[in-house]
C-alpha cells in the first residue's frame, strides 16, 4: 500500500530517500523510504498493510527472528536480573540511562506504569524491582505469555492501545520504547496515551533518529532501515510536534548513544546480497563504533531520540 501523507503533519510533500527490503529477518518484503519536506520524518511511503505487518510480529516461524516467543524463561530471568543497571541497588552509581527514567522511586499512590510494546518484559522488570506495578502491552501473544511467567505480579495484554480496554486517567507513567516508529498513526498513539495518563502523568518515549549518524552513512543498509517494521523514524523537530498535536506540553527531547547501531549496520552492509543479514560485527568494529557513536552524539548525530512529556489537564 502507498501512504501518501506524512504521518506526523499531513504534508503531501516528500522526496524519496531509497527502496529496499527486509534483510534482517529473512521476510518477502520490500519498501520505499520518504521524507516529509515540512517537519523532516522519515516514513515507510510504500508498504504491506497492517494487518500483514502484525502477522509479521506474531510469526512462529524459526527462520524469522522477529519476535519468535521461543525461551527458556528461568534462563531468561536470570540474565534479566544480571543486566538490572547498577544503581537500582547503589542510587550514587547512577549512570542516567535515559531508558530508565524516572530515576526517582515511585511515590506512594504514583507508581502504576504502563509499557506499550512492552516485548518481552526487558525493561518492565527493571521497573517491577524497583517498586513500580507493571502494566504491559504487546501485539505478540508469545511475548505476552513470557511477561507473564518472568514478572507474574504485573498485568499484561496481547493487542493495541486503540483497540482494548484500559482504565483511563489511570497510569502516572507511560512508556513507549522504541515502539512509536512501529505504528501506522504515531499521533493516534500518542493521544490515546494522553487519555491514559492521570493529570500530571508523565510520557516517555525513544525513537531511532532520522538524522542518525548510522542512516546518514549506510542508509537502507542502515539497522533503522527495517523493513516493514520501522514506519516511520523521527526527527526532534517531528517527535516534539507529535507531542504537543497529542496535547502533551513540556515536551523535550534530547539524543542518546545506542553503542551497538553502527555497528548493526555495518555488519547489514557487510551482509549486503544475501538473504538474511549477519548481525555481527566483530569486537574491534564494535569498540570503533561506539567511539564515533560517542562522537556523532556531541554533534546532534545520535542514533537515538529519547522524549518527555507531561500532561496537564
Amino acid at each position: 500500500m502507498k501512504i501518501t501523507t506524512c504521518p506526523v503533519c499531513g504534508s503531501r510533500e516528500n522526496r524519496v530517500l531509497f527502496s529496499d527490503r527486509n534483510r534482517r529477518d529473512g521476510l518477502d518484503c520490500e519498501g520505499t523510504y520518504v521524507r516529509c519536506r515540512k517537519c523532516g520524518l522519515v516514513y515507510l511511503g510504500v508498504r504491506p498493510d497492517w494487518q500483514t505487518i502484525c502477522g509479521y510480529y506474531g510469526s512462529t516461524n524459526a527462520d524469522v527472528t522477529a519476535n519468535t516467543g521461543r525461551l527458556d524463561i528461568e534462563a531468561y530471568r536470570r540474565q534479566l536480573e544480571k543486566k538490572l543497571p547498577v544503581w537500582t541497588k547503589r542510587p550514587h552509581l547512577l549512570r542516567r540511562d535515559p531508558h530508565s527514567w524516572p530515576f526517582e522511586k515511585p511515590a506512594a499512590g504514583r507508581n502504576r506504569m504502563l509499557d506499550i510494546g512492552c516485548g518481552c518484559g526487558y525493561r518492565l522488570f527493571e521497573f517491577s524491582v524497583r517498586g513500580y506495578e507493571t502494566w504491559g502491552i504487546d501485539v505478540s501473544a508469545d511475548a505476552i505469555d513470557v511477561c507473564r511467567k518472568i514478572l507474574p505480579k504485573g498485568r499484561f495484554f496481547c493487542g493495541e492501545p486503540e483497540t482494548l480496554s484500559l482504565p483511563e486517567n489511570y497510569f502516572d507513567y507511560i512508556r513507549l520504547d522504541n515502539v512509536l516508529e512501529h505504528v501506522p498513526d504515531p499521533v493516534k498513539t500518542l493521544g490515546r496515551c494522553f487519555s491514559l495518563l492521570r493529570n500530571q502523568g508523565r510520557i516517555f518515549v525513544y525513537v531511532p533518529h532520522a538524522h542518525g549518524l548510522g542512516l546518514k552513512i549506510f542508509r537502507q543498509d542502515s539497522v533503522v532501515s527495517w523493513i516493514p517494521f520501522h514506519l516511520q523514524l523521527f526527527t526532534r523537530e517531528s517527535l516534539k510536534d507529535a507531542l504537543s498535536t497529542a496535547g502533551f506540553s513540556r515536551n523535550r527531547v534530547c539524543g542518546h548513544n545506542q553503542s551497538g547501531w553502527l555497528a548493526l549496520s555495518l555488519a547489514q552492509r557487510r551482509s549486503r546480497g544475501r538473504r538474511k543479514a549477519a548481525l555481527n560485527a566483530g569486537h574491534c568494529a564494535k569498540y570503533l563504533c561506539r567511539a564515533l557513536g560517542f562522537a556523532a552524539g556531541k554533534f546532534g548525530l545520535s542514533e537515538e531520540l529519547a522524549a518527555a512529556g507531561i500532561k496537564n489537564a
